[in-house]
């Protein structure tokens, strides 16, 4: 991670070093987020739990994550 974006991320209070093992173990425990859709005006959200859109009111769809789709986490 360059410098500049390690300074700015750590003024922002996130994390700045490398994703471990451990830390990636203490997040399976987190409250899942989900994406969802709103068809009638085209915006994406990102929630625990939605039914209505927060602009128009209409309903929104849940996206599937990779994992639902069978889609493979293992990257190289």
């Amino acid at each position: 991670m360059s410098l500049g974006l390690r300074g700015y991320l750590s003024r922002l209070g996130g994390r700045t070093d490398p994703e471990t093992p451990s830390s990636r173990q203490d997040t399976e425990h987190e409250t899942p987020t989900v994406l969802y859709s709103c068809p009638a005006c085209k915006r994406t959200y990102i929630s625990e739990e939605m039914d209505s859109c927060s602009k128009c009111g209409m309903s929104v769809t849940r996206i599937p994550s990779e994992h639902e789709l069978g889609l493979s986490a293992g990257r190289s």
